[in-house]
């Protein structure tokens, strides 16, 4: 009976545990090395708080309301400088307004800062926006570099065959 108490007691204790750094995890998200520097650990999580909020600011780029996603996007950027999905968006934003520089800045900051999916995702809109200026060497390369991360995005797989049938190299 002792046995069984202490065992109880013990399991109890590792699921609490477990409870207990998951919640952290998810709240403050995974640390990572910034690309930049070598050195700076980098939280690639979304804040609950302005996921929501990125995710309406997309869906108003969609809607076509450019000057509205951008101010909702740049809001949301002064509290999370670092958010690669809030910068991505807004380098969408960039390229639908033709400011083809700034969007690849901001591309360039989202995979800088980002996990694996958003990275991936930051190159393939940095392969679309070339590829839809017809650079297609420089398309290929970025869309090389989404699927070393993602081999089996078939958005990304879809794009890479478009510029190679077009014969970037």
């Amino acid at each position: 009976m002792k046995i069984k108490r202490y065992f109880l007691s013990g399991f109890m204790l590792a699921v609490g545990i477990i409870f207990v750094a998951f919640f952290m995890l998810k709240r403050t998200g995974p640390l990572q090395i910034d690309n930049n520097s070598g050195k700076e650990p980098v939280s690639t999580a979304k804040t609950v708080d302005t996921f929501p909020e990125i995710l309406l600011a997309e869906k108003t780029l969609n809607g076509g309301k450019i000057k509205e996603a951008k101010e909702m996007l740049l809001k949301i950027l002064k509290t999370a400088p670092y958010d690669s999905f809030a910068l991505r968006v807004m380098g969408m934003a960039c390229e639908k307004e033709n400011n083809f520089e700034l969007a690849e800045h901001y591309f360039t900051m989202a995979a800088a800062k980002a996990d694996d999916l958003n990275r991936s995702m930051a190159y393939f809109e940095l392969g679309s926006m070339y590829f839809h200026r017809g650079d297609n060497k420089k398309s290929l390369q970025y869309l090389e570099s989404a699927l070393k991360i993602n081999p089996r995005d078939s958005k990304i797989l879809s794009l890479y065959n478009e510029v190679k049938a077009r014969g970037a190299r």
